[in-house]
């Protein structure tokens, strides 16, 4: 089917059977595309339509526009407005919630693979009056009205707390990449411009590596997104030009340096690091000062991932019981106080066992996210009439082995402690026969759907 860009009139030109054109383009000539949609029956897909409020130019010129349209099919992944107004054609409860003829959940895509698990490193900052001396900390138990001027403040790039929270970031790209996870990269998101400017050149001072620059300004961009998907650069600094839609799938590690804290950009912005591409990529990393209003998001996202968790768990026991053979200004100066608190699915990890888990991961060359494989729906051998069986009994063992790995790990994340607490119960897994794996496995999966 042609679609037609440009040169609108009264109708398609002749070879094009429809269009497609921008929010704005559409708002400023309503009156075109409503005698469009009035001269024959018309399908409307709206992509993103959340970016449309009824109040807005936006809103009122699509309303117009395809009111006359016979079907319209309205897309968002955050089907909702931080201004609080509704989204031209879109039903509403008696709640104010939208009622979606079809909704695809965070917690579903996680347990369909779709997405990465996020792991979220809260750090406490101190912003310290250079000419008195007094200094205000930035937690989670700061008040909201505190934490606004906190936060600006201790994001200034010429502060300590801008280059510790990058000194981690990268630290963690680093182990990610020794530990097999290809072409992985960061995410600095920043304020502004300026902001972004002045964080690439502190990135080069604390990492050695040279950032790419993203954003709308043609003068201070050095890098595309295409040209940065396509290379091997470890990092990318960037404003709103990446925050929604762009897919980089291997930024996996995001440095959060904005003051922008709704739940709609927060949701967007670490969308930008969770997007699955398969193999050991399975956790993405966010870093983030301890505001509470981010926290208060990020707790949002920690609460589905436990719901897939306990689903994942229910979806294993139903298998089993269907198959039995599968058992700041330049007046202040700020310093990084440390991580307050790290959250790993759905274990929350505060002070020096914070710091412990960091580093026994270190020491033993582990990225959390080769524990955290909490993906991956279970299934057991499957039966002889789907054409899937290993052929070999070694390809039986390996694939054994790595579903009590991944049970493992989800149960670990519900009772809140370490896997190899769970693996240590068993004799080691090298060790084991096949009908002691699937003993293991049955039982692994059995005390998972006790927790669940």
């Amino acid at each position: 089917m042609q679609l037609q860009t440009k040169e609108f009139g009264t109708n398609f030109k002749d070879g094009f059977r429809g269009g497609v054109a921008t929010y704005h383009y559409v708002a400023n000539n309503s009156a075109l595309f409503r005698k469009l949609c009035s001269a024959a029956p018309t399908i409307v897909v709206f992509d993103e339509v959340h970016h449309c409020g009824d109040e807005a130019h936006f809103g009122r010129g699509i309303t117009e526009a395809f009111e006359l349209a016979r079907e319209r099919l309205l897309l968002s992944g955050t089907a909702w407005r931080t201004d609080g107004t509704p989204i031209p054609f879109v039903k509403y409860d008696a709640n104010g919630y939208a009622i979606a003829d079809f909704a695809y959940d965070y917690p579903r895509a996680l347990n369909e693979e779709v997405v990465r698990y996020v792991a979220f490193d809260y750090s406490r900052g101190s912003i310290t009056n250079d000419a008195t001396g007094e200094t205000t900390t930035l937690s989670s138990e700061t008040s909201d009205e505190q934490a606004s001027w906190a936060l600006g403040r201790l994001l200034d790039p010429r502060g300590m707390f801008v280059r510790e929270q990058i000194k981690m970031a990268h630290a963690h790209l680093v182990s990610l990449r020794a530990s097999g996870v290809r072409g992985a990269a960061a995410i600095a998101a920043c304020v502004d411009q300026p902001h972004a400017v002045e964080v690439a050149r502190v990135i080069r001072e604390v990492t050695g590596c040279d950032p790419s620059i993203i954003v709308s300004d043609s003068a201070l961009e050095n890098d595309t997104v295409r040209e940065f998907r396509g290379s091997d650069k470890e990092w990318l600094v960037s404003v709103r030009k990446v925050s929604e839609g762009t897919d980089i799938k291997r930024l996996q590690v995001l440095c959060w340096l904005t003051n922008t804290t709704s739940e709609l950009f927060f949701r967007q912005l670490v969308g930008r690091v969770s997007r699955y591409t398969g193999g050991d990529d399975r956790q993405a990393m966010v870093f983030l000062p301890a505001d509470p209003r981010l926290v208060a998001c990020a707790k949002n996202i920690e609460a589905a991932q436990v719901r897939a968790l306990k689903e994942q768990f229910a979806h294993d026991s139903v298998d089993r019981e269907l198959d039995q053979r599968d058992p700041a200004p330049a007046s202040f100066s700020t310093s990084h106080d440390g991580t307050e608190l790290l959250v790993v699915g759905s274990e929350s990890l505060a002070g020096d066992h914070a710091e412990k888990v960091r580093q026994v991961s270190a020491d033993c060359g582990l990225p959390m996210q080769k524990v955290m494989e909490v993906l991956q729906r279970y299934g057991a051998v499957q039966s002889c009439t789907s054409g899937t069986v290993p052929e070999s009994k070694e390809e039986i063992m390996d694939g054994l082995r790595e579903r009590c790995n991944k049970v493992a790990f989800r149960l670990s994340k519900l009772l809140k402690t370490d896997v190899k607490n769970v693996h240590m119960r068993f004799k080691p897994q090298a060790e084991m026969t096949e009908d002691e794996l699937r003993r293991k496995l049955a039982s692994l999966i059995e005390e998972g759907r006790r927790h669940a």
